[in-house]
This record gives C-alpha cells, sequence and structure tokens, in this order.
C-alpha cells in the first residue's frame, strides 16, 4: 500500500490488482473475464466489487495454495475497507495465506481467523548505521553531504526519529 494512493486503494482496486497478478502467471485472460469486460464495455460502467470477487474466486481455483502479501494495511482506504478486503480473501474456497504488515490497527474489527501476532519495532542503533550507510552510497546525498557532517547528521537523526513509530 502506498500512503500516496491511499484514495484509490479501494476495495475493489485490490481485488483486480490480486486478480490481475495470479492471471499473469497462468498466462492467458479466462473467458469469464473477457465476457465481464465486453458486458460492461457496452454498458460503459466498471465491475462491481462482486464481479471482481467471483473473477478472483474463478482465477484461484486455477492453484492449490495462495500467498497474499500486504504491507503497509493500515494505508488502506479506511477500517472498513481493510475488514472487507481480509473477509473477501479469507472467503475464498482456495487457500488463501496472508501476510500482513501494518502500523498498529485495532484488531477486534477484523475478525482475523487462526491469525499469529507478532510485534515488530525498530532498533534505533540498526537504523542509524542503515541511514548513515545509505547517505554515503546514494550518489546525490553523498556529493550533498559529504563536505556537510551537520547536513548528514541532521538527515540520518531525522530518519532516525521518524522511524520510532514504525
Amino acid at each position: 500500500m502506498q500512503h500516496e494512493k491511499r484514495q484509490s486503494q479501494t476495495t475493489i482496486n485490490l481485488i483486480a490488482s490480486i486478480w490481475k497478478q495470479l492471471v499473469r502467471s497462468l498466462g492467458s485472460l479466462p473467458q469469464d473475464a473477457r465476457n465481464l469486460y465486453s458486458q460492461h464495455a457496452k454498458q460503459g460502467s466498471r465491475p462491481s466489487i462482486i464481479d471482481m470477487f467471483d473473477l478472483l474466486e474463478s482465477v484461484s481455483s486455477e492453484f492449490s495454495k495462495i500467498f497474499v502479501v500486504i504491507d503497509a494495511f493500515d494505508e488502506c482506504k479506511d477500517d472498513d475497507s481493510r475488514a472487507e478486503l481480509y473477509k473477501l480473501l479469507t472467503d475464498l474456497t482456495t487457500a488463501v495465506n496472508v501476510l500482513i504488515t501494518s502500523r498498529f490497527i485495532d484488531l477486534e474489527a477484523f475478525e482475523f481467523k487462526d491469525m499469529t501476532e507478532m510485534h515488530l519495532s525498530t532498533n534505533e542503533e540498526d537504523v542509524r548505521r542503515y541511514v548513515s550507510n545509505r547517505v554515503t552510497s546514494i550518489k546525490a546525498l553523498r556529493r550533498r553531504s559529504h563536505n556537510d557532517e551537520t547536513l548528514r547528521k541532521e538527515i540520518i537523526n531525522k530518519v532516525v526519529e521518524n522511524s520510532k513509530d514504525m
């Protein structure tokens, strides 16, 4: 998920994206998708979330197991969208394994099935070391901060400070 695209990260768009990735691995567009496209092209409309779920259900039956990774789940549009997305994924008849990363969110609203929760946090020194190495390895940053130790320290400190809530 991307914070800048939060409004476009709707449940239907995310389901469509997962469907698209599965179809790409099959190598050809299923006939039910062709039919749905023709129907909506004639009407000048877009498929509903039920249409997209049905397509996802259909294509997922081609796989024995599906792994879905959702990074930055908290960046999804809102709690309702997150809950709906998770419910739809777990309603698929094919075995779907879902890995979700997120900053803190209220998990009680999601009715997670068979969930294992793991809390991770950043280690300030690891972040500092990583950012310091990146500042020296990224050409544009290296040029700007090479002779300006104050700027280099400011960049590192700001990133370390902002990582504390992750």
